[in-house]
């Protein structure tokens, strides 16, 4: 059922959703999603929307909102969606606000621009830190995973970015890969590609002067890439082209104590 609907009405209707969260998860209604088109949504509307929807959006997935243009999707009261949705706001103020999802990356043991702590890196256990996703787009087909380090050798005077980590026809369904993870952990269906080190699986940070960035970065295909044996990240891109839906990255730093 599509609806023209106010600003007003729309942040009645998603308070209304919230109030109802805890009983329809006990009650489980089912029923089509109404999808109501937000017309003429301005700088000072997507403000007070944005304030309405932010006790929706929690880890354990109370968001009952999703966009891919203007539209926003109000699903029916038992969905429980793992998702976060933001506002989108234009440079001026004669701009429209929208909603629309956004792809994220992260994980429990960094924080974006933070340290990556010696145990995923070659001066500990050099094991590969626990990752995190959410906002896959809708058509979202398969994951590819490139961690790399634009820095080496040397951040003062970078001459090459070095590849540690090459992931491709992750399933969509998975939502993040485990601390330490192995081949044979790996969602059903991923492929491993070539690191810098000419061997598949994860290689940690290993900088040889300065502190270095790792951009772990995540792409959604509109696609199941075909069999590209084990492609290193130049082959991974190529074969990607076309058909990135979305991509989000997250940045971690090391320096190795001398």
């Amino acid at each position: 059922m599509r609806l023209r609907i106010s600003i007003l009405t729309l942040m009645l209707l998603v308070s209304l959703a919230s109030l109802e969260f805890f009983e329809a998860q006990a009650s489980a209604p089912r029923g089509d999603p109404i999808v109501i088109q937000v017309v003429e949504l301005d700088y000072a509307d997507a403000d007070q929307l944005a304030s309405v929807l932010a006790p929706l959006l929690s880890p354990e997935g109370r968001i009952l909102a999703y966009s891919r243009t203007n539209n926003l999707l109000i699903k029916d009261r038992a969905s429980i969606v793992k998702r976060m949705v933001k506002i989108i706001k234009g440079p001026s103020k004669t701009e429209k606000g929208v909603i629309a999802m956004t792809v994220t990356i992260t994980s429990p043991v960094f924080s974006h621009n933070g340290e990556i702590p010696t145990r995923h890196t070659c001066d500990g256990e050099d094991i590969s830190p626990a990752l995190e996703w959410s906002g896959l787009p809708e058509g979202t087909k398969s994951i590819a995973l490139i961690v790399d380090d634009p820095d080496a050798p040397d951040p003062a005077a970078p001459k090459m970015v070095w590849v540690h980590w090459v992931l491709y026809n992750i399933s969509p369904s998975a939502t993040g890969l485990p601390e330490d993870v192995k081949p044979q952990d790996l969602p059903s269906g991923t492929k491993e590609g070539l690191n810098d080190w000419k061997r598949t699986g994860y290689g940690g940070p290993c900088p040889p002067i300065g502190r270095h960035r790792y951009f772990h970065k995540l792409y959604a295909l509109d696609v199941v890439l075909p069999e590209l044996g084990k492609p290193s990240k130049k082959d991974l891109e190529k074969a990607m082209e076309g058909h990135i839906l979305a991509e989000a990255e997250l940045v971690g730093t090391y320096q190795r104590s001398r």
